[in-house]
């Protein structure tokens, strides 16, 4: 997870989001394509946050999606929900915000992602000592 400051979609030039997840762009439609390096492919998180709220970085007023979290099948498997979301506390706040040293506000110009994860029940096991 983290800045990958990369779109989560083919630039026309290279395909890293797809890359990464194990899904790249053919290289019929990319300048610089790369081969299937993951398998099996990732999940990427970010995909599921609404189209509204799906950017983690403000440049020159356009809102971007570079930061992502991408989990194994593996986790979707075990888990019976997963979401993103990002914390905003950052990117949508003045520079000024860091001035104020009893704020968190625009620590980064970059917004948190925060993962959200619902394990199903385990079954517990008691065990028990006994003083030798």
């Amino acid at each position: 997870m983290g800045d990958f400051n990369a779109f989560e979609l083919n630039d026309g030039y290279v395909d890293v989001m797809g890359t990464v997840e194990g899904a790249p762009t053919p290289g019929t439609q990319v300048v610089a394509a790369s081969g299937d390096l993951v398998n099996p492919n990732l999940v990427n998180l970010t995909e599921g946050v609404a189209a509204t709220q799906r950017f983690s970085y403000l440049y020159n007023g356009d809102s971007q999606a570079i930061d992502h979290m991408l989990i194994s099948s593996a986790l979707v498997a075990a888990t019976t929900a997963q979401r993103l979301e990002y914390a905003r506390i950052s990117a949508e706040f003045n520079d000024t915000a860091r001035n104020d040293p009893n704020t968190a506000l625009r620590l980064s110009d970059h917004e948190p992602l925060v993962g959200f994860f619902q394990v199903p029940t385990f079954p517990v096991e008691v065990m028990t000592f006994t003083a030798e």
